[in-house]
């Protein structure tokens, strides 16, 4: 059995980051932009990001003063895999699935309504992106990409009163295309 020395475990961590790289990459748009962070190794990508939105709406008239707060955070994880490979154009295929957080507040004349928070324990929501493109290295550091895919969501919400007076479940299925544009860095 050989001996593993503390040399030699750097010595072949070197040798296999050499080819591997953490990955930054922007996506500019106006539907569902973002970031994201990787770890590039051969043709897999593996990477997260987290994206949020958050609202706050004013509402004043003569007897009400409301004020609501809501923020929604979306961690994404996803991969792409390099399929094609000519010299400095890439194509891929990409994955990700995300699942967004909501939570907030109401406050009316002063006093906060629970409920607000309570529909946000009931609502289920997550969704992803399955599509395919290419990149264009213009060096091993940096490329330009484009990505046109299938974006799916799914929500379901659901609200029982605490009498049997009502009870209700709302679900709805989103699917639509997309495309992007992303700009690429290896490190």
């Amino acid at each position: 059995m050989k001996k593993i020395t503390l040399f030699g475990v750097a010595l072949l961590f070197l040798v296999n980051s050499a080819k591997s790289q953490i990955t930054f990459t922007v996506k500019p748009g106006l539907n569902l932009n973002g970031a994201n962070f990787g770890y590039k190794t051969k043709n897999f990508v593996p990477y997260f990001g987290l994206q949020f939105l958050n609202l706050t709406d004013k509402f004043k008239d003569n007897n009400t003063d409301r004020k609501t707060k809501t923020h929604i955070y979306m961690p994404i994880i996803g991969s792409k895999i390099f399929i094609i490979d000519k010299e400095s154009l890439k194509g891929l295929i990409n994955a990700t699935l995300f699942k967004p957080v909501i939570f907030g507040k109401e406050v009316e004349n002063g006093e906060e309504d629970e409920s607000y928070k309570e529909d946000f324990k009931s609502l289920k929501l997550w969704g992803g992106e399955l599509g395919f493109g290419s990149e264009y290295f213009f060096n091993e550091h940096f490329s330009f990409g484009g990505e046109f895919g299938f974006r799916f969501g799914f929500y379901n919400y659901k609200n029982e009163s605490n009498t049997s007076e009502f009870s209700y479940t709302e679900n709805m299925h989103l699917n639509m295309t997309y495309i992007s544009g992303s700009m690429n860095f290896y490190f």
